[in-house]
């Protein structure tokens, strides 16, 4: 998709990419989750900058972006904000169709650690294979690779 476009839909449609991140905000304000010593939102706004900045390398045309950026914004909130996969997809379906939603749910879902006592545990290969295969899930564990 070029950069010009991308960069377009991400203006036209600022209200609603702001209200994604506020939901995501609040979400992690309420289990009280920080990053580092500051508000976990520092993270997520930085994964989601690097969606922004980056993602018309990965985005096909305009249905593509919105899951990017709510996966961005909301990758954490299985893990970290005690959300479940239908938690997530009710609110992804706030703001997109419901193929959409789909989608940036499968992302979030992607990038929730599995159950385990240590990181090499809920890092394991079932997670990254999980994430290899769904679509944008390897795009934005990058973002959070650069945000971290």
């Amino acid at each position: 998709m070029e950069k010009k476009d991308f960069e377009k839909y991400i203006e036209e449609n600022y209200n609603v990419v702001i209200d994604i991140a506020k939901n995501a905000e609040s979400l992690h304000n309420e289990v009280n989750q920080k990053y580092d010593d500051k508000p976990y939102f520092v993270h997520l706004s930085s994964v989601a900058y690097y969606a922004k900045v980056y993602g018309h390398n990965v985005c096909e045309n305009d249905n593509d972006i919105l899951p990017l950026i709510f996966g961005a914004y909301f990758h954490d909130s299985i893990e970290d904000a005690r959300l479940t996969y239908n938690d997530v997809k009710a609110i992804a379906n706030k703001y997109m169709t419901s193929e959409q939603a789909h989608c940036a749910t499968e992302i979030v879902y992607a990038l929730t650690n599995e159950k385990g006592r240590n990181r090499a545990e809920r890092a394991n290969e079932k997670y990254y294979l999980g994430i290899r295969e769904t679509p944008f899930a390897p795009f934005v564990k990058i973002c959070d690779r650069f945000a971290n």
